[in-house]
């Protein structure tokens, strides 16, 4: 792996879609040396006190305009651009918990649908969320080789493990971490 810099983008992400663009664009300029950056998960809208219905109604499509905009975001300052954001399943209300790899140029490398869903602590992600059912592949950036995954998974060694046999060399996973028991 051959050195280069990362800019974690960290910020309280809620309902308004475009108030959190422009938290992301405030933020990512201020990483100008960054050739990677990475938001979190859930990027595009919190799903605390909403219905899964009202998620699905929410949840954005790949080629839709928030990813549009997170396209430009990448290519203006020519960075990768990491994170996991709510898209629409064919499973309304379901939605799939998604990461996407942007490249500097603003085409949508890689997406990844996160396999590990969080049911714990009172919390079910299952209500929301359709599980993913391909694990991720190692992608080539150039200066390394790349794996995505979203929060949980992080309690699976085994996909990293696999990753890790397969070439991987850096693991990006957006996570979302929110205050409460444990």
């Amino acid at each position: 792996m051959n050195p280069f810099t990362v800019g974690l983008v960290q910020f309280g992400v809620d309902q308004a879609k475009e108030r959190n663009l422009e938290k992301i664009r405030k933020l990512m300029s201020s990483k100008r040396d960054a050739e990677l950056i990475v938001l979190p998960e859930y990027v595009n809208f919190n799903l605390e006190h909403l219905s899964p219905e009202e998620a699905f109604q929410l949840a954005d499509s790949l080629d839709g305009a928030f990813m549009t905009s997170l396209q430009e975001m990448a290519k203006t300052h020519k960075v990768y651009l990491v994170g996991a954001l709510l898209t629409k399943s064919p499973y309304p209300p379901k939605v799939y918990n998604t990461a996407f790899l942007i490249r500097p140029d603003g085409h949508l490398l890689a997406t990844y649908r996160k396999i590990h869903l969080y049911d714990a602590y009172h919390y079910k992600e299952s209500e929301y969320v359709m599980p993913g059912n391909e694990k991720p592949r190692v992608i080539d950036i150039g200066k390394t080789k790349v794996v995505l995954s979203i929060c949980f998974d992080l309690r699976f060694p085994e996909l990293y493990r696999t990753a890790a046999l397969e070439g991987a060399e850096l693991f990006l996973t957006p996570a979302a971490w929110y205050s409460g028991p444990m």
